[in-house]
């Protein structure tokens, strides 16, 4: 029997023994789980937060390229400008441009232009006449005239204005070049113009230097049919209604033709193409005219730092899994000493909660009875800013009138703005008033006689004292209540006013469309008021927050916190909720796709 009884006993030992390992087994797969989704958030922000900066520092090289391209162009808008303005000082030179002499032209210019593009990389001197003809470029004798009209817009412009023109433009066959275009004038006649042109790629390749960017520069397909440029696939890289076909060097042609990005986009774009990142941002360039007909792309490779922070995430990541998981598991086995000592300072940890709980309840009674105080005063104060209020109101309104009657020809802004005041005054003085009422509410100084009273009477009354169809002219009021509702103990003052804030309000935030007023009893004998507009739910500024938003309105006010624009809206809400609520009422906003208000009363006589 005895071995029966220990049989049993070890048999349950051993189940139990088997439970609680099966238990462990889980937990500590759970705690491994949860390491691994920890430390794969942890991984993933590291990286997001790696590249990020990296990107930063190449989107600030790149605007770094942008300014120093800028520059280098301004400057040598400068240099060819001043070296035109030299050249117009030799009359032995001019002279026989003036004249008409091409070939003492040639004699004089050659030289020079030869000394210009060897020390100053001067691509170009040309000399143009009227309109826009090419009479002479230095180094090229066998050239003939030519009309540039076609192609050379500021050409054309500088001979219309006889004034000089810096710019960058796209020439005959597809040239871009940094121009400066000088008038020539000769003894007191306009006799064409002086053009230096500069290689586009001076800038670039200074920017470029300054800034370790790749570029490219595209034009549009517009603009190269206009200079007759032919399309060349070994070299053009179509983008959008762009085509690039100038490059930094031939790489950079080869990593353009495998993206694909927006040649006009305004922010940086990281493309990726296979294993590669690649960094691309473009910027404008624009003509003597403002039009942006050439782009330059600039390209920057970034696989390497995303492969580095790829490989630092993954780091971290492993670190973070390690460090956790050895942490957990050691708190999971040590958990009874764990338990122990915090059962040990649990009598001391409530203890002095209770001191902090009774040192919180006397710091919250100061603050009540400052409160308090506070609010007296700010009663008493608008008070007495009520009852001048009034006067200077009631003054207002029979000074305007006055002067309307007196001048009836008065200017229909003056008269506006007479009006203005006049409203602006009476509503100063309602939300005084208003704020006034709420106080004695909240005060718990408010005694009113009460009797019987009928909804639809007061509703009837609320609509005519607010001159709803007269104001609002296309506004349509549907009231559909029982003729048998039930009266209701209440001061027609107090209750009247609730009803006109609702309805002013509701008015005001679902426009000049329907008021809808329908009511009934429900089973266990209360009343029920629904007033609405017709309007879709999310057009309208009412929603079923804005009762929150009126019950916060005065701590708001009272702690120095601006209120929102609809500050005179909450006042009435605020005070049609105390006046509902003190005749045993309850006011809540509907949540429907007609917005509104629902009124319950309880104390039905």
């Amino acid at each position: 029997m005895k071995t029966k009884e220990f049989q049993q006993t070890s048999t349950a030992t051993s189940s139990l023994g088997s439970m609680r390992g099966k238990m462990n087994g889980v937990i500590i797969a759970a705690i491994l789980a949860l390491c691994s989704v920890i430390s794969l958030f942890y991984g993933a922000s590291f990286y997001k937060s790696e590249t990020e900066k990296y990107i930063d520092l190449t989107n600030s090289r790149s605007k770094q390229f942008e300014v120093v391209f800028n520059e280098l162009v301004k400057a040598r808008f400068r240099a060819m400008g001043i070296a035109a303005d030299t050249l117009l000082q030799s009359k032995v030179t001019i002279e026989p441009f003036a004249k008409g002499d091409r070939v003492a032209l040639g004699a004089r210019v050659d030289p020079y232009f030869a000394y210009l593009q060897k020390r100053h990389s001067v691509d170009q001197l040309n000399f143009w006449i009227p309109q826009a003809t090419m009479f002479y470029r230095a180094g090229a004798a066998d050239l003939a005239q030519f009309d540039g009209s076609k192609f050379r817009r500021s050409i054309v412009a500088a001979m219309d204005r006889k004034d000089r023109i810096m710019t960058v433009e796209t020439g005959q066959g597809g040239v871009v070049g940094i121009r400066a275009i000088v008038p020539v004038i000769w003894e007191d006649q306009f006799k064409g113009l002086i053009e230096y042109v500069s290689s586009f790629r001076i800038p670039l390749e200074g920017a470029a230097l300054d800034s370790q960017f790749k570029w490219a520069v595209g034009v549009s397909q517009e603009r190269l049919t206009q200079v007759e440029r032919p399309k060349n696939d070994a070299i053009d890289v179509p983008m959008g209604s762009d085509v690039f076909y100038e490059f930094a060097d031939k790489s950079t042609q080869e990593t353009l033709k495998r993206l694909n990005f927006d040649s006009r986009g305004k922010e940086f774009q990281i493309l990726e193409n296979g294993d590669q990142v690649f960094f691309v941002r473009t910027i404008p360039v624009y003509n003597f005219a403002g039009v942006a007909t050439i782009t330059i792309a600039m390209v920057d490779e970034v696989t390497n730092a995303y492969s580095a922070a790829l490989k630092k995430s993954i780091l971290r990541s492993m670190s973070v899994f390690v460090i956790l998981s050895i942490a957990l598991l050691f708190a999971y086995f040590k958990i009874d000493h764990f338990r122990a000592g915090i059962l040990g300072s649990v009598g001391a940890e409530k203890r002095l909660l209770q001191e902090r709980l009774i040192q919180g309840d006397a710091a919250i009674q100061k603050l009540s009875d400052l409160d308090l105080v506070k609010r007296q005063n700010l009663y008493n104060l608008m008070a007495a800013i009520n009852k001048p209020l009034i006067a200077i109101n009631g003054q207002i309104t029979a000074f305007t009138k006055a002067v309307m009657a007196k001048h009836p020809d008065l200017a229909s802004e003056s008269q506006q703005q007479a009006l203005f005041i006049e409203n602006e005054s009476s509503r100063l003085q309602a939300y005084v008033a208003d704020f006034l009422q709420v106080e004695q509410f909240r005060q718990g100084i408010v005694d009113m006689a009460r009797e019987r009273l009928s909804i639809q009477s007061l509703l009837v009354q609320a609509i005519e004292k607010e001159n709803l169809q007269q104001r609002y002219p296309l506004l349509k009021i549907d009231m559909n209540l029982p003729n048998d509702l039930p009266q209701i103990q209440a001061n027609p003052g107090l209750l009247e006013k609730a009803f006109v804030n609702l309805l002013r309000y509701s008015v005001s935030a679902h426009g000049q469309d329907a008021l809808i007023i329908s009511g009934g009893m429900d089973m266990q004998g209360s009343m029920s008021i629904t007033v609405t507009g017709s309007l879709p739910f999310d057009e309208v500024a009412n929603d079923f927050a804005i009762l929150n938003e009126s019950r916060v309105f005065l701590r708001e006010l009272s702690s120095g916190v601006g209120p929102g624009p609809l500050t005179d809206q909450l006042m009435g809400l605020f005070l049609s909720k105390l006046i509902i609520e003190h005749y045993g009422g309850k006011l809540v906003a509907t949540t429907s796709a007609e917005a509104g208000f629902i009124l319950h009363f309880n104390g039905v006589v």
